[in-house]
């Protein structure tokens, strides 16, 4: 694979099947150091929101119905029971808030990115965003929160997670954190799962 021609190739991770599109830079289809996430999901019930859902991996390994939703559709594969948004997270949680509600709530976003209408940076606007994801968690759903930033400890994300509940008026309890059985090389990752209240 790595010294194959490009194109888009299949690969198997916990019986799941995926497409990656090989040569197209570090965003594949599919990101290691979010494996145990992909695994995590798969036991879960309910419908499920997937944000900044790039190539639908969570729809992938999940299975059910749900909605994925990216600004950018390039890496956009069908998941059957599952629908495709192509639309910016903030505005999507906006309109969606109160009318529409989940029982998983899966957000990775990119360590900083630009919208349509603003800069995103994971080290500053976490609260801001928790506000808005967690009207669209139903009543003791899951909210399933990542950060890859390795300019921020587990410990600062936790405090910009409580903070954001806070801001938002909603108890979230933290059930399980993922990532940490890797080791070193995920130790940007961060993992948090949610129970709201």
């Amino acid at each position: 694979m790595l010294k194959g021609e490009e194109g888009e190739r299949t690969c198997v991770e916990n019986g799941v099947e995926y497409s990656l599109r090989v040569g197209d830079g570090f965003s594949v289809g599919l990101f290691l150091d979010t494996s145990l996430l992909r695994e995590y999901v798969k036991g879960l019930e309910g419908r499920c929101l997937n944000l900044f859902s790039h190539g639908n991996a969570i729809a992938k390994a999940k299975g059910g119905e749900g909605v994925n939703v990216d600004l950018s559709e390039k890496y956009f594969q069908r998941v059957e029971g599952w629908k495709n948004i192509v639309d910016d997270v903030w505005d999507y949680c906006k309109r969606k808030g109160g009318k529409e509600s989940f029982d998983v709530v899966v957000c990775d976003p990119p360590s900083s990115s630009v919208g349509k209408k603003r800069r995103w940076s994971t080290l500053k606007d976490y609260p801001e965003l928790i506000t808005l994801l967690t009207p669209l968690v139903s009543s003791s759903g899951l909210l399933i929160l990542c950060s890859n930033t390795k300019k921020q400890s587990r410990n600062e994300f936790l405090k910009q997670c409580e903070k954001g509940f806070e801001m938002a008026g909603r108890k979230g309890v933290l059930e399980r954190v993922l990532g940490t059985e890797w080791g070193w090389w995920t130790e940007g990752v961060k993992i948090f799962v949610w129970r709201l209240e």
